[in-house]
């Protein structure tokens, strides 16, 4: 019974160490500001324990930007214009992408996501009041590339956000 408890302990100290540890939302929210020349997104994965022991990387265009932490956010500029995010899981081997359309100054919130019954992981684009709740206390993730603004290029990707 020991063997299980402590089994099961190690599991879940193992879960909560990819929790996300940076600044909190709410102390960054003047960060929002894209400038007139960029667009932003941000990414965010609110849950902790769903899904919490799968490492989550993020790209745009083709390019890795980081690893998202369990209830962490990441805040990506970029140049205006055309592009893909995409999701891929280190565990599980899930991806996804998801077209992008981003106009001058525009900032398009996107959630991950995950249920078991659906296969996994992956995003939604997320309205702006909706999205600055959940937001509110996550913690910004460690470690990944915010952006020098890179063009959108390509328009590989068939689908639009509009």
């Amino acid at each position: 019974m020991r063997i299980l408890i402590s089994g099961l302990l190690v599991l879940l100290l193992a879960g909560c160490a990819a929790v996300a540890t940076g600044p909190r939302f709410d102390e960054r929210v003047a960060a929002l500001e894209s400038r007139p020349d960029e667009a932003m997104l941000v990414v965010y994965r609110p849950d902790r324990v769903t899904g919490g022991h799968d490492l989550v990387n993020i790209s745009v265009n083709r390019r890795d930007r980081g690893v998202m932490q369990a209830r962490g956010y990441m805040l990506l500029r970029l140049k205006p214009g055309c592009g893909e995010i995409a999701i891929q899981t280190q565990r599980r081997g899930i991806f996804s992408r998801t077209g992008l359309w981003l106009e001058p100054g525009q900032i398009e919130y996107f959630r991950l996501n995950y249920r078991e019954s659906f296969g996994g992981w992956w995003m939604s684009t997320t309205p702006e009041d909706e999205a600055l709740v959940e937001l509110h206390d996550l913690r910004e993730s460690a470690d990944y590339d915010s952006g020098d603004p890179s063009r959108m290029q390509g328009c590989s990707y068939g689908g639009s956000l509009d």
